[in-house]
């Protein structure tokens, strides 16, 4: 890495927090979107990404991202928005979410008490009909939440704890 001015440093510090932000909430319904279209796929954030951690650790363009990603700790994008999503469900789930969210969460109801899976803390996940339907937050929210494992699903996590098994599941 080459040797910056501190006032070169906080620029890039302010610049990453901006797209870091910025790729999570102009593209929150980008995680069931086909990989065909790239206007589609946020394929912008991913480029502005890209863009930004080369300019962080001065890498060439010729050169890989995902290992300058990793040298980072940055998600990538895609899990970066599934990242959020179980954050905002999880919220949605201990109440600390708003309320025209958390009506979109609803426990899948048991259907064999006594089993394994009653003890689980898996959600409904209503059915559509529509490619377009999947990506809403009632869809895609509590299917994002139910591929998580068990352990990471606990409600019974701290904040702290839960802020970093996703990551880690994410990252690998």
């Amino acid at each position: 890495m080459y040797s910056c001015s501190w006032n070169t440093i906080s620029q890039l510090q302010s610049v990453t927090c901006h797209m870091r932000s910025h790729s999570v909430t102009c593209h929150p319904t980008q995680v069931n979107t086909p990989r065909l279209n790239p206007s589609q796929t946020g394929q912008y954030s991913i480029s502005v990404q890209n863009a930004v951690a080369r300019l962080v650790t001065g890498t060439r363009r010729s050169e890989h991202i995902t290992p300058v990603l990793r040298s980072l700790h940055w998600l990538p994008v895609r899990q970066l928005i599934v990242y959020k999503l179980a954050t905002l469900i999880r919220k949605c789930l201990i109440g600390r979410a708003p309320a025209y969210l958390a009506e979109y969460c609803h426990k899948a109801s048991i259907r064999r008490p006594g089993t394994r899976s009653a003890d689980t803390s898996m959600l409904e996940v209503p059915r559509t009909r529509t490619a377009l339907g999947d990506r809403s937050f009632a869809i895609a929210g509590p299917r994002i939440w139910n591929n998580l494992p068990p352990s990471i699903r606990d409600l019974t996590l701290s904040a702290g704890t839960f802020a970093t098994l996703p990551k880690i599941y994410l990252f690998v």
